[in-house]
């Protein structure tokens, strides 16, 4: 996970640093915004005190949005005598006014003497990790921008078990006015009386059950036939709802979570994304068709002599993605004259894993992803051959023959069309 570091370091103006009972954060910067008064219990996020001299805060920050209360900026009350006091009592400021916190690694000096109220200013909305660590002589804070703060879980993922093994993390991408995460992962709907087997959430980078963000409502559904769009809220006590979204369909969904400077928090979603033909160095985006009760993907194509690939959604840099592979054993996809294919599946692989060879130089597909588990793909040969009637000769390599339908045949080959492979060779051939 990539993340970008700031680090803070705080130099009290006095020979050695008292020890600190705690620190509280406070702020435009927060979803709550300033508060009237900071000692209210409800007012600021008390960094949790890990021992050791650490205090940690996890949550959003955000820049100015125009709202009243809400100007990017915070700093930190400080905690004696067991309570945090009003505005007259301690308070941690930079050394500087408007030092800022973003995705660039910052160093600043801070202090407890704040006369002119200075203040740290954000300027990238995004979950943030601050450690305050109290040493003999000063105190160091660390800012973590954490990239993947959220993670989906739940029944409808692999259970509802936290761990980087059982959860789906969303990836960081910036937006002019807000927080982008999103990720790809098959979902499944489970037909159960537990309607939380197909149910998920979103834990954050605490890896504890609070805070997460959860549904607006109670199993906030949606599937393969309509995308989703709908508001989320920040879960933070037990007191409110733990509302979950509910999976409909069962296949690979694009999730993203959008959260914008008024820390308005949207998730959305969309079935099987996309489906891309890749064949040598061309990619060939199919057109997506949906209605009520079916999602067609369809598109023409040339094929080159590594064959091609059938790519939903997106691959990582590696090439790994889920693929469309033909569901058989043969070494070749092979299609009949009137375009019927081998039952098709999707799998998560490597691209390399995932190459279909081509008889044809080029293509007609069509493919229903209606049903995830059981896809209906038809690919037609346009009429343009490789090689038909035309067989390399390689006496040292042994052909291997094909039936149009995928089924490996021996020689003597009875009359008709067979597909041939040799090597990374595929071609057609009539026996007369």
């Amino acid at each position: 996970m990539k993340k970008a570091l700031f680090i803070i370091s705080l130099l009290f103006l006095c020979f050695t640093a008292e020890a600190a009972e705690g620190f509280k954060l406070v702020g435009g910067a927060t979803a709550m915004g300033w508060p009237g008064d900071p000692a209210a219990d409800n007012a600021g996020y008390v960094l949790t005190d890990n021992g050791d001299g650490l205090f940690v805060y996890e949550g959003m920050l955000y820049p100015a949005n125009g709202n009243d209360g809400h100007d990017g900026e915070f700093k930190f009350m400080v905690k004696e005598n067991g309570v945090f006091g009003g505005w007259e009592t301690k308070q941690l400021h930079p050394m500087e006014q408007n030092s800022t916190v973003g995705t660039e690694t910052a160093v600043m000096a801070a202090g407890f003497d704040g006369s002119d109220d200075r203040k740290w200013t954000v300027v990238t909305t995004g979950w943030y990790r601050i450690t305050v660590a109290e040493s003999s002589e000063s105190f160091t804070v660390t800012a973590e921008f954490i990239d993947s703060p959220f993670r989906i879980v739940g029944g409808a993922y692999k259970g509802w078990s936290t761990g980087p093994e059982n959860t789906l993390a969303l990836s960081y991408s910036a937006d002019e006015t807000s927080a982008l995460y999103s990720a790809e992962g098959v979902l499944t709907h489970t037909d159960n009386a537990d309607v939380d087997n197909s149910a998920f959430k979103l834990l954050t980078d605490t890896w504890e059950w609070m805070p997460c963000v959860c549904a607006n409502e109670p199993y906030a559904a949606f599937g393969a036939f309509a995308p989703f769009e709908g508001q989320a809220v920040l879960r933070t006590s037990e007191s409110e709802p733990d509302n979950k979204w509910l999976i409909a369909n069962t296949g690979l969904y694009e999730v993203k979570l959008k959260i914008d400077d008024n820390a308005a928090y949207t998730l959305s979603a969309q079935y099987v994304p996309s489906l891309t033909v890749i064949s040598g160095d061309n990619k060939v985006v199919c057109s997506r068709n949906v209605d009520d009760n079916s999602v067609v993907f369809s598109a023409e194509f040339d094929a080159t002599n590594d064959g091609y690939a059938l790519l939903l959604g997106h691959a990582d840099d590696s090439g790994n993605g889920w693929y469309l592979i033909a569901d058989n054993s043969a070494p070749v996809a092979a299609f009949s004259e009137n375009g019927d294919t081998p039952t098709h599946k999707a799998v998560y692989c490597n691209i390399d894993q995932a190459r279909l060879q081509a008889a044809e130089d080029s293509y007609t597909l069509s493919a229903d992803l209606s049903d995830w588990n059981a896809p209906s793909v038809r690919v037609e040969g346009n009429g343009t051959t490789t090689g038909l009637n035309d067989i390399a000769a390689d006496n040292e390599v042994p052909a291997e023959f094909y039936t149009l339908t995928g089924v490996k045949v021996e020689a003597p080959l009875a009359p008709g069309i067979y597909i041939v492979r040799r090597t990374t060779t595929t071609k057609k051939m009539v026996i007369g």
